[in-house]
């Protein structure tokens, strides 16, 4: 049915059926369709309130494969991991299943570590801030920094007077401001000023 409203692009019927079908999402078929939807590449509003609808609904269900299917979700690089962290913020994974395919990163995946407490899932977080030349590093400092994270802050400064990438620069402003307050030393300015 969600294959036939989508063809007909019923989006308000199919939001509908997903929430009715959120509550027995533990079902083969269920999180399969849910997973279907999970998977969507579309790229408008109601697309992401679709997904997160979704991602929600095996999230409410909490068995082994639904959650299975979140934590491969954070390492997708589409919308779908987007989704899949909005159901790890209602009902978070399991340390272990956020640290597998940890050779996969994405911002999402970067935040869900961010917003854990456990010391074993901030080691890919702090590998990340330690090298901000690495790919999605920029990214990881952001996603703490969203996530409010103790590091966020303090490594933002740090890569604001040691030198890194324009992008990485830019993200320290951007954190800095966020969470500081708001003073950015004039010689990280300069660096920043040098880099464009």
């Amino acid at each position: 049915a969600l294959r036939r409203l989508r063809a007909l692009g019923a989006d308000r019927a199919r939001l509908g059926l997903l929430r009715i079908l959120a509550g027995t999402a533990c079902h083969d078929e269920v999180r399969a369709a849910l997973l279907e939807e999970l998977q969507s590449r579309e790229l408008d509003e109601r697309s992401n309130l679709l997904r997160e609808t979704a991602a929600l609904g095996l999230a409410r269900c909490g068995d082994p494969a639904s959650q299975e299917a979140l934590a491969l979700a954070l390492h997708w690089p589409s919308p779908g991991s987007e989704a899949a962290l909005v159901a790890h913020r209602a009902r978070p994974l399991p340390d272990a299943l956020l640290l597998r395919d940890a050779d996969v990163p994405t911002a999402a995946w970067y935040e869900a570590l961010a917003l854990s407490s456990s010391a074993g899932t901030q080691a890919p977080l702090r590998r990340a801030l330690e090298q901000p030349e690495a790919p999605l590093s920029t990214s990881a400092l952001l996603a703490a920094a969203r996530a409010q994270h103790p590091l966020a802050l303090p490594t933002a400064q740090r890569w604001l007077t040691d030198g890194t990438t324009v992008e990485g620069l830019l993200g320290a402003v951007v954190v800095t401001v966020t969470l500081g307050d708001g003073a950015v030393s004039p010689s990280a300015r300069v660096r920043s000023e040098e880099h464009t």
